[in-house]
Formats: C-alpha cells, structure tokens, sequence
C-alpha cells in the first residue's frame, strides 16, 4: 500500500512511500518492510542523480546496493506507483524503516505515526545521518562504514551500525558468527529510543566486495 507521497528531503523530487507485508528476509522475519520510490521513474532505470531522492549520497548505491532494483523495487513501482494513498493499519507488529530508500527522505512525522502503531521492533538506517531531521535518533541508526565515520556520528548523538570491527561495540546478533537472530526478535537497531549504542556487523549481500575495497582503501 501507498501510504504518503510528498517532495524528497534530500531533494526536492517526487517520491513516495510504500508499506509491503509477508516480508521473506531471513535476516529481520517477518518485519512490515517500507520502501521509498521515485514517482516519476523506474528504480533500475535512475541514473545515480535520479538515484539520490531516496538514496541520497549513499557511496554503495551505484555498485553494491544489497537490493537489487530489478526485483522487489521495480515490482512495488510497477503495481503501485499510480494507486492511491490509504491510510496505514492502526497496529503494525514490527517495522523496518527504509527496506529500500534512506528515512532520511521521508519527514520525520510520517515515520513517527507508523512507530507509534508499531508493537514490536523496530530498525532503521541512514546513510544520510550528516543531512537527516535530528529527531530521527531516535529511531535510525547512523550507517557507517569506517571508524572515523563513526566517531563523527557518535559525536553527532547518532546510533552506529557499522560494517567494520569498532572497540566496545556489540557484534549484531542476526550475524551468521553470533548466532544469525532475526531482527524481528533482537530490536537492538532501535536508534536512541533506549540508548545510544554502537553494533557492527560482518560486510554481506551484494554490497560486501564493494565495502571491504573501501576499508582496505581506507586502511591505506
């Protein structure tokens, strides 16, 4: 269902916001999964500047996007994009927030209201964590992907979800070492809602070759 459409506020373009249910991510279960689409293109024909309405300046969204836009993206536009809005169900069990698309497009009100319908865990990531509404803390994680990436978020209040080692933080519980917990179950990627915390998590999908040949250019 299509539940807001407005201006991008990485942007300025048209996108909209779409709920998608019966998820079969082994990785978060059965989560309601929420994905943000350009109105006025398909997702696999964007260029990378059509690219940041919902991606903002993600470095991974042009070679290593764990999504791949052929697929689910492509077929929520497809069948969606020109329905009308509906109001979105009064509870919600459990909520990703920006399945596809960083939340940091979509105002921080649209996503309050479905956290605040929501039962049970919650997990959300931005790249955008430098441009983001602050008050999304609260509920994202800062998506980092070197150490001094993540000494600036944390300085900044952010949450860190890493995708290299970092002193003191917890290895994410839905990685294969540590025992693959769905995130349905853990709820630890909750951004400031209990705590500000820092977890990390092993590169995988699509995205993992293109991140290690970053840290490695880092480590240089």
């Amino acid at each position: 269902m299509k539940i807001w459409s407005g201006d991008s506020l990485l942007t300025g373009e048209p996108i909209s916001l779409y709920l998608i249910f019966g998820s079969s991510n082994r990785k978060t279960g059965k989560m309601v999964q929420t994905w943000i689409l350009r109105d006025d293109v398909e997702p696999h024909k964007a260029s990378l500047d059509e690219q940041r309405a919902v991606c903002g300046d993600c470095k991974l969204r042009d070679n290593g996007c764990y999504v791949t836009k052929f697929k689910a993206p492509l077929t929520v536009y497809r069948r969606y994009v020109n329905t009308d809005l509906v109001e979105p169900p009064k509870r919600i069990t459990a909520l990703r927030l920006g399945s596809y698309g960083d939340p940091a497009a979509v105002p921080f009100e649209v996503w309050q209201k479905l956290v605040l319908r929501t039962q049970g865990a919650i997990t959300g990531y931005t790249h955008s964590w430098r441009e983001a509404d602050i008050r999304l803390q609260r509920h994202c994680m800062a998506s980092v992907d070197t150490p001094d990436e993540a000494i600036a978020a944390w300085s900044d209040g952010w949450s860190i979800f890493a995708t290299c080692r970092l002193p003191g933080a917890k290895q994410c519980p839905a990685d294969r070492t540590a025992g693959m917990v769905k995130c349905i179950t853990c709820g630890l990627c909750s951004g400031n809602r209990k705590n500000q915390r820092a977890i990390w998590i092993r590169p995988h999908g699509n995205q993992a070759k293109r991140i290690v040949e970053m840290q490695n250019a880092y480590a240089q």
